[in-house]
């Protein structure tokens, strides 16, 4: 798909992945003084008709509304861009929405609206710059796209299906190009691993840089304080039961909100410092084998976890370095990136509006 490849920045990696939109060819209103212009969808269009459908779970979305779901100093996102921003990112076959229930559709459009502000930002921070893209890089992106799609009658059946034509594609191309190199520009400035770094992170491993553990997620995101509490209170039985020595497979097999590990009993296995959310890789290494954490919670929802195995490193300091180096320099590098769109946020003065 067209959408998915575009997708040339890239954030922190969720374990229970969604949908990553793009930024599309705008149908456009005159929007307030000092803002960019609101979207709003063409009626009978895709993207209005998948709007409706979105509307039956979430009233707020409905298509003739129009509502504001996030507004800044620079732009506000409407319902209307957020459905064609889907549209366009994964085409007319929506059917994956329909399988989801309220509270995961939810979730999963507060993910893609953030995507949206994310991008919106990198965007307008790189154009305060002199980063530049020529038009002979885009051309040439633009063949390797022909290329991968086999061909320009089925790249131009592509864009059709996507609701786009040639001259957007070339724009959504370069700005994502932009706010790449505007990202790679502050990385390259600030994420550095020092010698001292490496050390202590070698200490780290020394003590366990693998481990397999289970895992039930409750999903919150995007609820209001009583429903939390609610899903809090689910959990807090859940981990009673286990507790009490109920099988932990079972629990994530029959609770679990977490699509990943769902099926398997909640089960991750051999994964490495550095692979998981932050919030479970800090409890998972402090649990002994067998030992299950105590209820945490992250953006997503409430967690609970099994440690089922835990491996110590056996490699020598110079072995590990050269995997330590990638680790930390990735690690690093997000951590740039993630404070990067946390200022332009605060700067942006980004709300966001319950759906």
């Amino acid at each position: 798909m067209i959408g998915s490849l575009l997708q040339i920045t890239t954030f922190r990696n969720i374990r229970t992945r969604f949908f990553a939109p793009v930024l599309v060819f705008l149908i456009m209103l005159i929007g307030c003084s000092g803002k960019d212009p609101k979207v709003r969808v063409a009626q009978g269009s895709n993207a209005y008709l998948f709007a409706e459908k979105l509307a039956q779970k979430l009233p707020t979305l409905e298509p003739k509304e129009n509502r504001v779901l996030i507004s800044s100093r620079y732009f506000d996102i409407t319902s209307g861009e957020l459905a064609q921003s889907i549209v366009r990112s994964i085409g007319t076959d929506l059917t994956q929405f329909d399988q989801l229930s309220e509270s995961q559709l939810r979730s999963a459009l507060i993910n893609i609206s953030q995507n949206l502000v994310q991008r919106k930002l990198l965007l307008r921070a790189a154009l305060k710059t002199d980063i530049t893209v020529m038009d002979a890089e885009v051309d040439s992106l633009v063949k390797r796209y022909i290329t991968q799609f086999g061909g320009d009658d089925k790249f131009n059946q592509e864009l059709d299906r996507t609701g786009q034509d040639m001259s957007s594609f070339k724009q959504e191309l370069k700005e994502g190009v932009l706010r790449q190199r505007y990202l790679d520009r502050i990385v390259r400035k600030k994420a550095v691993v020092t010698e001292d770094d490496l050390r202590k992170a070698y200490e780290q491993v020394q003590k366990g840089d693998k481990c397999s553990f289970r895992h039930i997620l409750l999903l919150t995101r995007g609820m209001s304080v009583s429903e939390k509490e609610k899903v809090l209170d689910k959990m807090k039985r859940i981990s009673n039961q286990a507790k009490r020595g109920a099988d932990f497979a079972a629990l994530a097999r029959r609770y679990s909100e977490d699509p990943g590990s769902k099926d398997s009993g909640g089960l991750y296995e051999d994964v490495a410092r550095g692979d998981m959310m932050p919030e479970i890789e800090k409890v998972a290494f402090t649990l002994k084998n067998g030992e299950k954490s105590e209820i945490f919670e992250s953006q997503y929802g409430y967690h609970l976890i099994k440690m089922e195995n835990q491996q110590g490193n056996k490699l020598s300091f110079e072995e590990a370095r050269e995997d330590l180096q990638k680790q930390l320099t990735e690690a690093k590098q997000q951590d740039v990136i993630d404070n990067e769109i946390a200022r332009l946020r605060i700067e942006a003065d980004v709300i966001s509006y319950s759906f």
